[in-house]
């Protein structure tokens, strides 16, 4: 495979996913190929078998949208959900999102994402959005919340929550049905 090949296939998409590489001939000699582009700074390596065209560079997807694809099925919520409806004052630097996968990070040359496991009766609560045209599944604000009290235990005397008159409470309240009691206590503290 050449890499002029590869960057005219993906004139269109910008992240190269595992399944993508049966496109491109023997897995055997894909595989290999690929890893020596990322090691050679032609290609950015998301996560293993997954590939960002470094060409592209001004034309980057927002990190949401990486976050959403390299681990997947996964939604932004916790504090990058927050952060982007403008519900707390507080920078995020990781990219927080939740996933019925186990626990995970990943570090690479873009930053660090985070996924927290749920239970896959709790995966629900977000809408997709678009964030430069590109698709990206985000948590509603009302479960946001619910999703950061209830993977965290946070203690909701540090919780600085601004602009919650955004917030639909007939929603958490909803939202909540489906949750321990304790959830619904500490929610009621911090609102």
């Amino acid at each position: 495979m050449k890499y002029m090949n590869l960057l005219n296939f993906y004139e269109t998409n910008m992240i190269i996913k595992p399944e993508d590489v049966y496109f491109f001939g023997n897995i055997k000699t894909v595989r290999p190929q690929l890893s020596k582009w990322a090691k050679s700074g032609k290609l950015i390596e998301l996560r293993k078998g997954y590939y960002l065209l470094p060409k592209k560079i001004k034309k980057y997807p927002p990190h949401f949208y990486i976050a959403n694809t390299i681990y997947f099925p996964s939604y932004i919520s916790l504090q990058s959900a927050l952060s982007f409806y403008g519900l707390i004052p507080e920078a995020v630097y990781s990219i927080t999102s939740v996933s019925t996968r186990k626990t995970y990070e990943i570090k690479n040359k873009l930053g660090n994402f985070i996924y927290r496991q749920i239970k896959k009766e709790l995966f629900f609560g977000y809408k997709l959005h678009k964030i430069n045209d590109f698709p990206v599944l985000i948590a509603e604000p009302e479960k946001a919340i619910i999703d950061l009290i209830y993977l965290s235990h946070s203690d909701t005397k540090s919780f600085r929550l601004q602009n919650h008159e955004i917030l639909n409470k007939q929603t958490i309240k909803l939202y909540l049905k489906k949750y321990p009691k304790w959830v619904n206590k500490k929610i009621e503290e911090i609102l």
